[in-house]
């Protein structure tokens, strides 16, 4: 039975929680709150101990993708045993909500800390623990992704926390044991996140970070607390952080700074090296070269930067040559189509040459032929339903998927916009077409940079079985990408939940026609309509309750009827109820 003090109803949401009992945690106080959340600490009546309790915000809440993060923070940091970093307690799904218990840390933030430059003897204990605690996630195969001084916590003994691996993203590593740990039925989507003041040089221009880009992101912190300021920031620059990180090195630490040794300063160049081949490979070796000079001895990893930057620049001499000879080879017709034909079938040949070990993919918007409002709905809906079936094999495999949604908002149709604003290393393009009694889907997944064509096909279905085409098309796309399916996870995304093909139909459509309300507001009515043909065929279809709850709450938004509350809040418990709607219910809450 649900707790009678606890009851985040759609009117009560948005009130905080102090006060409340959240299960067996009882709500003290609210620590902090931001766009994307909230903080409380609580008292734990069993165990007796002070705990802290994240919180989505409402409007994150309602998004899979940022209930989906908030649960794989819970899920890495928990794999996570280390004494430099926070733990997690537990997770919590209370009444539509997603809830992370976690270790209290008392103390300050190092931002709080950072008042000017510290001395060496002040830097080092807090760096060596810093490092140390990248180093169990990086051996653990957990890139943290958001290394910023605001995620240091410094305890009143003076040890370090590192918290928030809320935009954590996982690497492959030879012992990483969070793969056999799978959240079923959620949409998850990861493009990559972050601070940009303190990203990599690669992941701002949209590349997939490995564990070098956290490395990176350490050393901007350790340069920032040996010199007092932003590497990047503080004097009369006009130019954007983010741009001078891609474009310019950072002032030498010797330039700014007396008190640091040389060793300290080697460490620190080497971390902000801009090429990640040039910085520490993870945590490890950079924790290595911090202890041995806290022993008073000299670094084995880190060196004098000159010869590298000397290799570096061999490397942009000979490529530039080459781009030069290449330029004037592709001027001449039949050659440039010859040697383009060479090139692509080598590409071709080459084990794994198309297929990066992590494919960051997005779905662009399906195209159809002919201008039928439905199709294009049903196009639409089966956009975002695939969209979501490949987001669960995230959890186990080297692919993240960008959501329908976030393609929607941010209005990318290319493979390049897809590349400059997720990050997307492939892309998927999908073309329906209708005659007749049968309807033609052909997919295309394309290399974003290059512009490749890495897989394609086309799958025929008839028009009354939404079933074959969106499970060919499925099947198609995890092929071509390489995807070996374990048992469950093939069984995952086989799951329709209705076994009649036209309430599944009906259903893809509405949520064609719930993808587009803003600025297209009669498509509410339209959706509601065809969900109710859903639910006529198929009274136990929970997904499409949960839709129906879902367009009767923007009915309410744009109307602001109160009446309308009601029958989405019954709406989405009687999707929840009935079991089958996954996590789509919960979001409808």
């Amino acid at each position: 039975m649900p707790d009678p003090a606890y009851q985040p109803s759609a009117a009560k949401r948005e009130k905080d929680l102090t006060g409340t009992q959240v299960g067996r945690f009882l709500v003290i106080d609210r620590l902090g709150h931001g766009g994307m959340g909230e903080v409380y600490r609580a008292e734990d009546s069993k165990l007796r101990r002070t705990v802290a309790i994240k919180r989505l915000s409402p409007l994150a809440g309602s998004d899979p993708g940022e209930v989906s993060r908030l649960l794989r923070e819970g899920q890495r940091a928990s794999a996570l045993n280390h004494p430099n970093i926070a733990s997690i307690y537990d997770v919590l799904e209370e009444h539509g909500e997603v809830l992370l218990v976690m270790e209290y840390v008392q103390g300050q933030t190092l931002r709080e800390r950072l008042t000017g430059p510290m001395k060496p003897q002040e830097f080092l204990p807090i760096a060596l623990e810093c490092a140390a605690a990248l180093t169990a996630a990086h051996e653990k195969g957990i890139l943290h992704s958001d290394i910023k001084p605001e995620n240091i916590m410094l305890t009143p003994e003076g040890h370090v926390k590192l918290l928030d691996f809320g935009v954590a993203r996982r690497v492959s590593t030879a012992d990483d044991t969070t793969r056999s740990m799978s959240l079923q039925n959620l949409s998850i989507q990861a493009p990559v996140g972050g601070t940009p003041a303190y990203m990599a040089p690669e992941v701002l221009l949209g590349g997939v970070p490995d564990l070098r880009a956290d490395v990176f992101s350490l050393g901007m912190v350790f340069y920032e607390m040996l010199a007092g300021k932003h590497p990047f920031r503080g004097d009369a620059s006009t130019t954007p952080v983010a741009f001078r990180i891609v474009q310019e090195n950072a002032a030498p630490l010797s330039a700014l700074d007396g008190n640091a040794g040389q060793p300290l300063k080697d460490v620190v160049a080497k971390c902000m090296e801009r090429e990640p081949a040039m910085r520490y490979a993870s945590a490890r070796p950079l924790y290595q070269d911090l202890l041995a000079i806290s022993e008073g001895a000299q670094p084995k990893f880190a060196g004098v930067t000159a010869q590298p930057n000397r290799a570096r620049a061999l490397t942009i001499f000979a490529g530039l040559t080459i781009a030069i000879v290449l330029g004037l080879l592709l001027l001449i017709a039949p050659m440039r189509a010859r040697l383009a034909g060479i090139l692509h079938r080598q590409a071709a040949t080459q084990d794994g040459a198309l297929q990066p070990s992590q494919q960051n993919l997005a779905l662009l918007p399906v195209s159809v032929a002919g201008d039928d409002p439905k199709l294009q709905a049903f196009a639409d809906g089966l956009a975002a339903s695939l969209t979501s079936k490949l987001s669960q094999l995230s959890e186990n495999h080297t692919l993240e998927v960008v959501s329908s949604n976030q393609v929607r908002d941010k209005k990318v149709t290319t493979p390049q916009q897809a590349f400059q604003q997720f990050g997307a290393n492939l892309v998927l393009q999908i073309n329906l077409q209708q005659a007749s009694d049968l309807v033609r889907a052909s997919y295309t997944i394309i290399e974003s940079k290059s512009g490749h064509t890495v897989a394609g096909d086309t799958v025929t279905a008839p028009a009354s079985d939404p079933f074959s085409l969106q499970d060919k098309v499925a099947a198609g796309v995890v092929h071509a990408l390489q995807i070996q399916l374990r048992p469950d996870e093939q069984t995952s995304i086989s799951i329709h939940g209705t076994a009649i093909p036209a309430a599944y139909q009906y259903y893809l459509t509405a949520r064609g026609y719930l993808q587009d309300t803003s600025s297209r507001p009669e498509h509410i009515d339209e959706a509601l309509v065809v969900l109710g043909e859903a639910l006529k065929l198929d009274p136990s279809f929970g997904a499409a309750h949960a839709s129906r709850g879902e367009a009767l709450w923007i009915k309410y938004l744009n109307t602001k009827e109160k009446k309308w509350i009601a029958d989405a809040h019954s709406e989405c418990q009687h999707a929840i109820s009935l079991g089958n709607a996954g996590s789509r219910g919960h979001i409808c809450l």
